[in-house]
């Protein structure tokens, strides 16, 4: 037997009425202790009542599993937390009486255990279920936990009262694990050398009496850390705080922001929330010191300081400390030997220190005049960490030469992006320190940061740029090794992207040769890039000349990856702003160092998520790529694509020439008119009765579908002239088909009975009867079989120019877009424009919808299936389509072209139409351009339909009477472009998708193989930091136990890791050769491109033979038809 609620046996409850029935702490509720038996279930419980003594009573037996009964049945639909909430509902009285059972014990009062005589009379909330015992009995249980707070119950008050356990028993000793030095036992008053102290907790601030050790000189220093106590000062300390109460301030503070104010505060609460401000002491300035110094202890030893680490990796800075990126190329450290020293531009990406610049405005410093500030203070790091010292930035400041550039200058035309002149000037006043400068990797490891004091400087970023490349440049290393470093950092391509690259590179030779002249030969061959974001508010040619998007071996490093710290930085600022200089920069150093060892610890599934994501990208890419050579195989060809530079030129002072520009002389979205594009003239005309009947039939359909569009809008919007609008249409479509039915009556003989049959119906929903209207078996004995095979043929040729129509359209409408957003200003014009892209959009989904209507009467005929890709299905998402004459932008490198814009699938392959071999004599097989010729101009006023011309003296339908003029719309003041005009604007939008398209699979490619030289980057890393710390294990002195068991620890720990790099790369067999170290990825990489080129000159040359073949049978149709005529 054993009791819920206590250990006590029952006899001992039985006693306690005789002890304590006048001093149990009042309750106002009931509070039950079951009694519990082997199999689980109850059987008596003890009732602990208000006002009476504490009584044993003995009830009926009662279940435990259910205390309060079943939930209701209609709280089963409930979500989870609601559940959750009315189950404690239930539970809530219940739950009360417990936490009010804890304010009491039942065996307070009763002889303890130990048989002393002593009563019990002290219990702990520390402990997990420890039982109330006697005050000798309680400090002997917590010899090891002597941190404990002893809750010793008050006779006379009738409550506990809290208190250190120094006031029950002797002091904390220190030495002899423990035990009272032997010398202090000798002493007449033991008790005389005990010191007061002040001792902080996780569970609060203890004033307590320490006895130090006697027996040797050792200073009270030593003897507090052996006993995991870290001293807020060192000469005859007085305050000290646990090893345990500094680690966890340090990850609350690290990962949840507190400050160390709010955290004492809330140490003095744990030891008194009622009485705080007279009873705890107040440790907080002895705290932040201490936490300072903490930080810096624990970095050494996490770097390998202690351990002697400098001499391990002597190529590093000496004292460096600051977390390193195992992905980012380090000379002597994990360079690939392997690899070519000079490696062929397109193969930079192998080798590559990308970095990125940014500042940031919110960890700035206030001016501090008050007696609290020290001027005197400076980081504890001094320089070793991401911030240079604070004396060295003063001298390089006082002796930089004034910049003639000024970011956001009158140079920079066009550009929005201007970090200083958007600066609010007077927020910045009465500060000292407005903000920092951040070099990060890739990777987003901080590498450097500087304090910017007037803003964003570039002599600001020129400092921490160089911080940076100092850390990498083998700076320790000496002789034969030097000259091997030397090399290797020579070998490394280095890429800085910043939102002003294209202004800050520009003289940063001349800066760097006057402050850093050990630097210049890195700064003269590194490459400048803006951000993927930021460049889009820039001038136009900045997107040529500055995103990598469109630099060669640069991968997808898009830049913007500098924001991704300042969110987490931001929090810190409110905290530092008033802090001394040093302290201030200290507290920033900790939280880069921490930001970079997540990283490392996640590293490893990072690098397998992008080259995951890599991966399918380029793969899509490349598909998407291999069908536009495919479809523009000529072209390519005559123009020599494949040949052309693509680097991006400065042909004028602000002017850029690159194969990824539309052409700026060429007309285009000023001059838009959909009659240019659809074409004009007379449409190939088709000859015979029946075609007519169809013809009209299908005329009448998109008819109907209008009347139905303008119903349901009616239903949303009930407006007048909308009414009015349906009415009329629906009269005139009445009228259209009462004259219809009679023509549909000599040629479709067979569905006499259904006309006879049908109902009575709104005239947008009235059945026509088309051979597209029946199944196969309702064709056959209507006799409409052959009339089904005109109608396909003239579906056939409605669908390709209804996506025809889709593709010219959203041509234009990118235009549009691209006009207003860069031209429209002012509430007119937007209006404007905006009405002209809303009008296109509707005219797009028009062509979209009569597209759809010929598919689905194709696949009704049985003339498609609706899986193959010459008729697919065709959505809003398939008109997708990339500006051609704007800059890019963002997430372009994402996202493909719509197949209805491209003409190639989402899986590649090209949508070709099916050449159709019939040679009825009643409906010629109509030419479309998806046979490879030019769309022949019709007429039909937008419909999907082609014209048809019956037989002389045949009745005209409405239709046919319409005006010549087509949906006409001119954008622009310049009027309407010619046939050649609107040819050659189009053309150079397939020309400019082509090269983007192309970069785009090229950057892909790049980025998968970049994971992959990360990936075997880290590998390397990890292997030189297991082999450094167990080289550093084996060098320790053999009396420092701890200096060789965390190095091993260490070692494990990085060993593990490589493990896991290891088996990241084995999980994909075609990569699993490049897990091994002496694996060749330049030869790996080089055989796959050789593979994927071969690949794309077979689809070129397949795509050649079949455009042959189209062109040969287009030729014989030709004259087939001519013959036939």
């Amino acid at each position: 037997m054993f009791l819920r609620g206590g250990r006590a046996k029952r006899k001992e409850a039985e006693d306690s009425k005789r002890h304590i029935s006048q001093n149990v702490l009042d309750t106002s509720n009931e509070v039950l202790y079951e009694s519990i038996d082997a199999s689980g279930s109850s059987s008596k419980r003890i009732k602990l009542s208000d006002p009476e003594p504490i009584h044993v009573v003995l009830e009926e037996k009662r279940p435990v599993e259910s205390p309060i009964g079943s939930a209701d049945e209609s709280t089963k639909s409930i979500t989870h937390n609601a559940q959750i909430i009315a189950d404690f509902e239930r539970w809530r009285v219940r739950l009360g009486d417990h936490l009010l059972s804890h304010e009491a014990d039942v065996r307070l009062g009763t002889p303890c255990d130990c048989a002393s005589g002593a009563v019990r009379e002290a219990t702990c909330h520390d402990c997990t279920q420890y039982p109330a015992s006697c005050r000798d009995c309680f400090v002997n249980d917590h010899k090891y936990n002597p941190f404990h707070w002893v809750l010793l119950w008050d006779f006379k008050l009738g409550f506990y009262t809290r208190t250190d356990m120094s006031m029950i028993g002797p002091p904390l000793h220190l030495g002899h694990d423990g035990k009272m030095c032997s010398k202090v036992v000798q002493l007449s008053e033991p008790e005389v050398v005990a010191r007061s102290f002040t001792i902080g907790h996780t569970n609060g601030i203890h004033r307590t009496k320490v006895q130090f050790c006697l027996h040797t000189d050792d200073h009270a220093v030593d003897a507090l850390m052996h006993a995991r106590l870290f001293p807020a000062t060192f000469d005859r300390p007085a305050t000290a705080f646990t090893f345990q109460v500094m680690k966890e301030f340090q990850i609350h503070s690290l990962e949840s922001k507190q400050s160390a104010y709010d955290y004492c505060g809330s140490l003095m609460r744990l030891s008194d929330n009622a009485f705080t401000a007279e009873n705890v002491a107040d440790t907080y300035q002895n705290f932040i010191r201490a936490d300072r110094l903490w930080a810096d202890l624990a970095t050494e030893k996490r770097l390998g300081h202690k351990h002697g680490v400098d001499a391990i990796f002597p190529y590093r800075p000496q004292g460096n400390k600051i977390v390193y990126c195992p992905a980012c190329p380090e000379p002597g450290f994990n360079m690939d030997p392997k690899l070519p020293r000079h490696l062929p531009e397109e193969y930079k990406h192998l080798n590559q220190e990308r970095l990125t610049a940014d500042g940031n405005f919110h960890c700035n410093k206030a001016k501090k005049t008050d007696k609290n500030s020290d001027p005197n203070d400076t980081s504890i790091y001094a320089g070793k960490a991401q911030f240079p010292t604070r004396a060295a930035q003063r001298e390089y400041l006082e002796k930089a030469p004034k910049s003639q550039e000024a970011s956001g200058g009158s140079t920079l035309v066009k550009l929005r992006l201007t970090p200083v002149n958007n600066q609010d000037k007077k927020k910045f006043k009465n500060m000292e320190v407005t903000g920092i400068v951040n070099i990060q990797c890739s990777h987003v490891f901080i590498k450097a940061s500087v304090d910017l004091e007037f803003g964003e400087r570039f002599v600001n970023v020129d400092l921490a740029l160089a911080h940076a490349l100092r850390q990498r440049i083998g700076s320790g290393a000496e002789g034969k090794f030097k000259l091997s470093v030397d090399l290797d950092t020579q070998s490394i391509d280095r890429v800085l992207s910043y939102d002003i690259a294209c202004q800050y590179h520009i003289k940063i030779v001349e800066r760097f040769r006057q402050s850093f002249p050990d630097l210049v030969w890195i700064v003269e061959k590194m490459r400048w890039a803006v951000p993927a974001l930021h460049v889009t508010g820039h001038a136009d040619r900045c997107t040529y000349a500055y995103s990598t998007a469109y630099m060669v071996a640069t991968g997808h490093f898009h830049g913007e990856t500098a924001e991704h710290y300042w969110p987490e930085l931001n929090q810190i600022g409110p905290k530092v702003r008033q802090m001394n200089y040093g302290h201030r920069q200290d507290i920033i150093v900790n939280n880069h160092n921490d930001w970079n060892h997540k990283k490392m610890s996640k590293i490893v599934v990072s690098l397998v998520d992008e080259l995951e994501e890599a991966r399918a990208k380029f793969t899509a890419f490349e598909a998407h790529f291999f069908g536009l050579c495919e479809n523009l195989v000529d072209r390519a060809e005559k123009e020599d694509w494949w040949t052309r530079d693509r680097k991006t030129k400065r042909v004028a002072a602000r002017a850029v020439s690159s194969v990824y520009m539309h052409d700026p002389l060429m007309k285009g979205d000023q001059m838009l008119s959909d009659e240019a594009m659809i074409g004009q003239g007379d449409a190939e005309e088709i000859v015979g009765k029946t075609a007519s009947v169809l013809n009209e039939g299908i005329l009448i359909q998109e008819t109907q579908a209008t009347i139905r569009e303008a119903v349901n809008r009616f239903k949303t919007q009930p407006l007048a002239a909308l009414d009015k609008e349906i009415k009329t249409r629906r009269a005139k479509a009445v009228k259209r088909i009462a004259l219809w039915r009679g023509q549909q009556a000599a040629v479709m003989p067979g569905i006499t009975a259904d006309l006879l049959n049908r109902s009575a119906c709104p005239v947008e929903d009235e059945v026509l009867f088309l051979p597209s209207d029946f199944d196969n078996e309702g064709r056959r004995v209507r006799g409409l079989t052959l009339l089904g095979l005109d109608e396909a043929k003239l579906r056939e040729g409605a669908a390709y120019d209804a996506l025809k129509s889709v593709q010219l359209v959203t041509k234009a409408l990118v235009a549009l877009s691209d006009r207003k957003k860069k031209n429209e200003s002012g509430q007119n014009q937007q209006t404007a424009a905006l009405k002209q892209i809303v009008d296109t959009e509707g005219r797009r989904d028009k062509h979209i919808r009569s597209y759809g209507a010929a598919r689905a009467a194709l696949i009704a005929l049985g003339a498609c299936t609706g899986e193959a890709d010459d008729f697919p299905a065709l959505s809003l998402e398939d008109t997708y389509m990339k500006s051609r004459r704007a800059t890019r932008a963002l997430g372009s490198s994402r996202n493909r072209d719509g197949w209805a814009t491209s003409g190639v699938m989402a899986n590649g392959r090209v949508r070709r139409p099916a050449n159709s071999s019939s040679s009825s004599a009643r409906v010629p097989r109509v030419r479309t351009q998806g046979a490879g010729t030019a769309m022949q101009p019709r007429r039909a006023g937008g419909n999907s339909a082609r014209r048809v011309l019956e037989p002389a003296g045949a009745r005209k339908t409405t239709e046919e009477r319409a005006r010549k003029t087509g949906w006409v719309w001119t954008f622009g003041r310049m009027g309407k472009m010619s046939a050649e005009e609107m040819k050659a604007w189009s053309a150079e939008g397939d020309r400019v998708q082509w090269f983007r398209a192309e970069a785009d699979m090229h950057r892909w490619q790049e980025q998968m193989e970049q994971r992959l030289a990360d990936l075997r980057t880290t590998i390397r890393s990890f292997a030189t930091y297991k082999t450094g710390w167990a080289q550093m294990a084996s060098q320790q002195e053999s009396e420092k136990l701890g200096h060789i068991a965390y190095a091993k620890k260490k070692a494990h720990m990085f060993g593990t890791r490589e493990e896991a790099a290891r088996a990241a790369l084995l999980r994909y067999p075609e990569y699993a050769h490049l897990e091994q170290d002496d694996a060749d990825l330049m030869e790996f990489v080089r055989a796959e491109r050789t593979a994927r080129a071969c690949e794309l000159a077979a689809v070129v040359s397949l795509a050649k033979v079949r455009r042959v073949d189209t062109e040969a049978q287009a030729g014989a149709s030709d004259s087939e038809s001519s013959e036939d005529e």
